[in-house]
């Protein structure tokens, strides 16, 4: 008896620290974007973060943000970015805590995940359209157990790449496992990896 008016007190009392916590992040956020010359805005919602996120992502050319979201800010865990792949159009670029500064004395070592479907053309398109070709190199790779088909989807995205300046280094056609085969040669070489939606099912072993 009693207990409702004690419980809105600590939900209230939560609400405030979460506000303030917010209005702190977005004013760092805001001062970074200052000085690099960023044009920017910033903006505050209530509600749930997965689908907020994805109700202004349609709105924009690309999303950016880490690969677990701590929506209480000191939880130890937190909802994957699988959750906001799996619904928006949008390309998401997933940050690690730690990622090299991607400039054109440092360039971006880039494996391409090719595939049959049209997520990974998708994909594939939405890379060439953001990315910058002068600070990239590209990777493809494709796990299939037929050679010929995936000679062909390589070579036809090589073509779809360069034709947008980008330099393909290498492409891999494989009969192993693809997550087997990233993990053991690319996974601490590589800066970025682009992947279709349903390929992404599959890279949820490499966390």
């Amino acid at each position: 008896i009693g207990g409702m008016h004690y419980a809105e007190q600590i939900g209230a009392a939560r609400m405030d620290a979460s506000d303030a916590r917010i209005r702190n992040l977005l004013s760092k956020f805001a001062d970074k974007c200052d000085n690099a010359g960023v044009r920017h805005r910033e903006a505050k919602y209530q509600g749930s973060p997965s689908k907020w996120i994805f109700r202004e992502s349609i709105f924009f050319d690309i999303v950016i943000m880490g690969l677990r979201n701590y929506y209480d800010f000191d939880g130890t865990s937190g909802r994957s970015v699988a959750d906001l792949i799996e619904l928006t159009v949008t390309p998401i670029i997933a940050v690690p805590d730690e990622t090299a500064l991607f400039t054109k004395d440092t360039r971006t070592d880039v494996v391409v995940v090719v595939g049959d479907s049209l997520n990974s053309a998708r994909a594939i398109q939405r890379f060439a359209l953001i990315a910058s070709p002068e600070v990239v190199r590209l990777t493809l790779i494709m796990s299939d157990q037929d050679d010929k088909k995936s000679e062909y989807y390589l070579e036809r995205s090589r073509a779809y790449l360069e034709a947008h300046d980008f330099k393909v280094t290498d492409a891999v056609s494989t009969r192993k496992g693809l997550v087997s085969t990233l993990k053991k040669s690319y996974m601490n070489v590589s800066d970025l990896f682009v992947v279709g939606t349903q390929t992404e099912r599959r890279f949820r072993a490499l966390k």
